[in-house]
């Protein structure tokens, strides 16, 4: 990789590293003053644009070429999560109490419901963006650590069981929390607990980036797969 392609990528990874650290701490809305809060969701929008903007060239190629089934899920999970990262910043607006005061658009009844509903959905999609793009990072490690196939065996191994681990810890977490009623906004108030510890907030939710990551690591090997047994049986 020549240095200028090494400096793109590393200002991406540093992009999306960031959006990620922010969009974790936006979820801990009780957790912040309402003005921080307010920074790190206008942050995170203008790191979307600027995450957007580098990939520009995914745009280019998007009436180009055949669509298989990874790109497909591809594609949809990138415009579903434009729809939700919009209806996040709209309702943001209309919730505002401090950065977008000035605008004068209030509207606190439609917009608590749009951004619930907008945050939860747009947390999920992002991890599983996160997790369509894991392989890259595997073998970036890969290169950079040159490990030995013994050594290569057991620790994926030992990852595959700590993920599970934290998989499991997800499911209880999602469940728990209910962050299925945020989803489909099946209740109307949600219980905030303003004294709960921030080390077991975050650890919860990471736990759930991590669960859907995985859904979106595995789902999408398990697409590649399928496709590649059809293109096989066509063949015969």
């Amino acid at each position: 990789m020549n240095p200028k392609n090494r400096v793109s990528l590393a200002v991406k990874i540093v992009v999306d590293v960031a959006m990620i650290v922010l969009f974790l701490l936006l979820m801990g809305y009780h957790l912040f003053q309402n003005v921080q809060h307010e920074w790190f969701g206008a942050s995170v929008f203008a790191l979307f644009l600027l995450h957007n903007a580098l990939n520009w060239r995914w745009y280019k190629k998007l009436f180009k070429g055949k669509y298989t089934a990874v790109r497909t899920f591809q594609t949809v999970v990138n415009f579903l999560l434009w729809i939700t990262m919009l209806l996040n910043i709209a309702s943001a607006v209309m919730l505002s109490r401090d950065v977008f005061r000035f605008l004068g658009l209030s509207n606190g009844s439609i917009g608590r419901k749009m951004h619930l509903a907008a945050t939860i959905w747009s947390f999920l999609l992002i991890s599983i963006h996160f997790g369509m793009h894991f392989q890259m990072f595997i073998g970036m490690a890969k290169k950079a650590f040159h490990p030995s196939e013994k050594f290569s065996v057991v620790t994926k191994w030992l990852l595959r069981v700590i993920l599970l681990a934290v998989c499991v810890y997800g499911v209880i977490v999602f469940i728990q929390r209910e962050l299925y009623n945020d989803m489909f906004l099946l209740v109307e108030f949600k219980f905030i607990d303003f004294n709960e510890s921030k080390m077991k907030f975050f650890a919860d939710y990471i736990a759930v980036f991590i669960l859907f990551s995985a859904v979106g690591y595995y789902l999408k090997k398990l697409l590649a797969y399928i496709s590649l047994k059809h293109k096989t049986v066509a063949k015969k």
